[in-house]
């Protein structure tokens, strides 16, 4: 569950170990190839101002700096391009060049777009949506829950349509499509008809702000919206984005126990 992290940090070596014997327990260099295949569909949660729309632009250029081509579709235009990770590639023009950023105002122009991918060249090798909970939303929809569960479809049925589509390429190496999508949430993680995103998005990392350390968060693997013990990163918002701490295996588990005993002593 902690691979996507590798993409978001990059200029981190993140390693894990991997729940089950301990025996078996050997610290795993995650790569692209474990992120395509068990990550293909992912959320990102966290409340607003926690830097979500720079955590999914810095998986972008990560991509793009391998030789990817990345669709970034967003509500809002950029101002100025988000905070880089600190110590990661700089977002030069040549890079930029293979991220697509698309600008839709509404979930019908999302939809049109999807329903269309077939028509365009070169074919994502991501698709990443920041602020999904926002398309759901615009225009307002009497059944928000039937209105995400078609979204979700779109987007589902559109990197299965690029992953099969590269499946039948005589290029044995080629990548699947994956899919990475923000959505904001309160402060104790809750947001809107949570089942059904999770139903299409099967893997997620939640952000939560550290108490009492202003601009300080910490990203976590989830499943099913309780933490596992892959990994914590604790970070820093500012002109970049600082790595303060890293947890993996053991002692995320023993971190994660922690914080969730303190949370149920002030429940």
């Amino acid at each position: 569950m902690a691979a996507p992290m590798q993409f978001i940090f990059p200029s981190c070596k993140l390693c894990y170990e991997p729940s089950g014997d301990r025996r078996k327990r050997k610290n795993q260099s995650i790569t692209r190839q474990r992120f395509l295949q068990k990550h293909q569909k992912c959320l990102v949660t966290g409340e607003h101002g926690s830097g979500k729309t720079a955590l999914l632009f810095q998986c972008a250029i990560s991509l793009a700096q391998e030789g990817h081509h990345v669709t970034l579709v967003t509500p809002t235009k950029f101002q100025s391009l988000p905070p880089a990770v600190e110590g990661a590639t700089t977002q030069d023009p040549l890079l930029m060049k293979r991220i697509n950023i698309m600008y839709f105002q509404d979930r019908p122009a999302l939809i049109r777009y999807l329903s269309h991918l077939h028509t365009k060249a070169p074919l994502p090798h991501a698709i990443i949506v920041d602020d999904i909970d926002y398309y759901a939303s615009h225009p307002q929809a009497a059944d928000l829950p039937s209105s995400v569960s078609v979204l979700c479809s779109y987007l589902v049925d559109a990197v299965t349509f690029v992953s099969n589509k590269r499946a039948q390429s005589e290029d044995t190496d080629a990548d699947d499509c994956f899919l990475l999508a923000s959505i904001g949430c309160s402060a104790q993680g809750e947001f809107q008809v949570p089942h059904v995103y999770r139903n299409f998005l099967t893997s997620e990392l939640h952000i939560t702000s550290v108490d009492r350390q202003e601009n300080i968060y910490q990203l976590t693997s989830q499943s099913n919206g309780m933490p596992r013990n892959d990994c914590i990163i604790t970070y820093k918002l500012g002109q970049a984005i600082k790595v303060l701490d890293i947890l993996t295996g053991e002692e995320a588990f023993s971190q994660l126990t922690c914080n969730t005993q303190e949370g149920d002593g002030h429940g």
